[in-house]
């Protein structure tokens, strides 16, 4: 176990960019990485969830990665820690990554 605070993510995402998101979360996520399927009222995977547990050093790291995505329309709600943004904008996402940048020594 460590010391370091410990933030969750969540994405949605289609299967291909969730499993993207799978591949480059996995080394900072200490507690998994779980992709799940969400199915719309007829029954067709209509989105995939994206859950992980991520050290909150690891956070900014994750969030340029998933700003990539964000700037071509393929995230379709991302939620970090008690922040969660439903169609969110590449400068929502920056701001995101902004507030959990590591602060500067005297800071």
């Amino acid at each position: 176990m460590t010391d370091e605070r410990v933030e969750v993510l969540i994405a949605t995402a289609d299967e291909d960019d969730a499993g993207a998101l799978r591949a480059a979360l996995g080394p900072a996520a200490p507690e998994g990485v779980h992709v799940f399927e969400r199915k719309n009222l007829g029954g067709d995977a209509a989105t995939w969830l994206v859950l992980a547990s991520l050290l909150a050093p690891q956070i900014p790291a994750v969030l340029t990665f998933v700003l990539g995505l964000v700037d071509r329309n393929r995230v379709g709600v991302i939620k970090v820690g008690d922040v969660e943004i439903v169609n969110p904008t590449p400068e929502q996402v920056e701001r995101l990554l902004a507030d959990r940048a590591p602060q500067a020594p005297g800071g």
